[in-house]
């Protein structure tokens, strides 16, 4: 399977040579009770064509859901 070498690969802390193994990936989420995942409708070999205010809308529907998770948290009296 081939898979295009973004332009900009290597310059992100989330590209391959940065990131985790794939089995501790699945280690660390599967320590979590609940999760979400975001899968950009990117098509492959598109990721430097996407528009920046599709990422900043992207950026803030993530911070506005990690804000209701961690509010709906204190007010349920879960800590870490």
């Amino acid at each position: 399977m081939y898979f295009p070498v973004r332009r900009l690969h290597g310059a992100n802390v989330n590209c391959p040579s940065y990131v985790m193994e794939f089995d501790q990936v699945r280690k660390l989420v599967g320590s979590f009770s609940y999760a979400v995942f975001l899968r950009p409708a990117v098509a492959s070999g598109q990721q430097d064509n996407v528009d920046s205010a599709v990422k900043e809308r992207t950026l803030e529907i993530m911070s506005m859901v990690e804000a209701e998770a961690f509010s709906s948290c204190r007010a349920a009296g879960v800590r870490n």
